[in-house]
C-alpha cells in the first residue's frame, strides 16, 4: 500500500476471518475502526485513492 501513497492501514485478510465476523461480502469494502474497537463507518466499493485519502483525513480529523 506504500506504493499507492495510502495513509492509513489496510488489512489484508486472507483467511477471510474479518470478513466473516464483518458478515460484508463485497470488495472492495472500508472500514473506520474507531479506538474503542467499533465500526464508526463502513462503504463498499471502489474508489479513487485521492477521495480514500480524503475520507480519511476527515475521519481522522473526528477523533474516533
Amino acid at each position: 500500500m506504500t506504493q499507492a501513497e495510502i495513509p492509513f492501514p489496510v488489512l489484508i485478510d486472507p483467511s477471510r476471518a474479518f470478513v466473516k465476523k464483518a458478515r460484508r461480502l463485497v470488495v472492495p469494502t472500508l472500514y473506520w475502526i474507531g479506538r474503542d474497537g467499533k465500526v464508526q463507518y463502513a462503504r463498499t466499493g471502489q474508489r479513487p485513492a485521492a477521495e480514500e485519502t480524503l475520507l480519511f483525513r476527515k475521519l481522522q480529523a473526528r477523533g474516533d
